[in-house]
């Protein structure tokens, strides 16, 4: 019988570490939860923990080179159903079930820098590196496609690193902000385009008529936030139209004005300024 070949890895190590914290961190709201009262409940939250270990498991099956890992996940997060029982006694057998499946994630994880990855060379980097051009750039717009697709066009033609435009990915079963986290975690910079989509203003104080001025739309405003906190406001970069009102509360975010001539060139150099690698001589004329 011949040998079984060797687990390796298919992704990069700071890849696959991605994929496992992504799958840990859902399975540890789930396993937060502190009960259910009603069929309802426990079905939804019954719907939610399998729908965990089916993309816990694909995403195993896609960061190693056979499927050893994703069938030690699934085996140690089996559960057998108690014919009879109650949604609660359920609930908490799942919920041992749930807990193992974390354990066994964890286990792989701290696994990693055991298992060979694409690239590795006679003395590996440490498993927590991310190699030059793998940083993935998270772009956040609202409507000005034109501008989308210039600074798009310009991130992919002066860097190799990966750009992500959130309705261009696959949805792959999940909800909008499901996606939208999943590609969020795995960023490591945000581009967001603040321009001047919508209208508001405050409520005047007595009948009069509101001043409303130009405003980024709102998913644009809430990601700008999500990136802020996660990332931090140093690896975040805003691109905005001339008069767009700044979100409050976001003091030290770098903007740029869409309406300079050199826009392009101060959005690069803040990106290089972050640690990724751009080449200035490809700038378009």
């Amino acid at each position: 019988m011949p040998p079984e070949p060797q687990l390796q890895l298919t992704k990069s190590r700071s890849q696959a570490e991605a994929i496992i914290d992504r799958h840990l961190e859902d399975g540890r709201k789930l396993v937060d939860a502190q009960g259910v009262s009603t069929e309802a409940e426990y079905q939804a939250w019954r719907e939610s923990w399998e729908r965990w270990v089916k993309l816990t498991a694909e995403g195993l099956k896609s960061a190693y080179s056979n499927p050893e890992p994703a069938k030690e996940f699934r085996d140690t997060s089996r559960t057998a159903s108690i014919i009879g029982g109650d949604i609660n006694t359920e609930f908490e057998w799942q919920r041992e079930a749930l807990g193992r499946g974390i354990n066994t994630l964890q286990s792989l994880r701290e696994r990693l820098e055991y298992v060979e990855a694409p690239g590795d060379a006679a003395e590996p980097a440490p498993a927590s590196a991310t190699e030059p051009g793998e940083e993935q750039i998270f772009i956040v717009h609202g409507h000005a496609e034109d501008t989308k697709e210039a600074v798009g066009r310009l991130l992919e033609k002066t860097g190799d690193h990966a750009v992500v435009v959130l309705h261009e990915q696959p949805n792959e079963g999940r909800t909008l902000i499901e996606k939208f986290e999943d590609h969020a975690r795995a960023s490591d910079l945000a581009v967001v385009l603040l321009t001047a989509d919508d209208v508001g203003g405050p409520a005047p104080a007595d009948s009069g008529q509101p001043t409303l001025l130009p405003r980024g739309r709102q998913n644009v405003v809430f990601e700008l936030g999500f990136f802020v906190g996660r990332l931090g406001r140093s690896r975040v970069v805003v691109l905005i139209d001339e008069g767009v009102e700044q979100p409050s509360d976001f003091r030290g975010v770098v903007y740029i004005s869409l309406d300079d001539d050199s826009w392009r060139y101060k959005l690069l150099q803040e990106l290089r300024g972050a640690g990724l690698s751009f080449d200035l001589n490809k700038l378009p004329t």
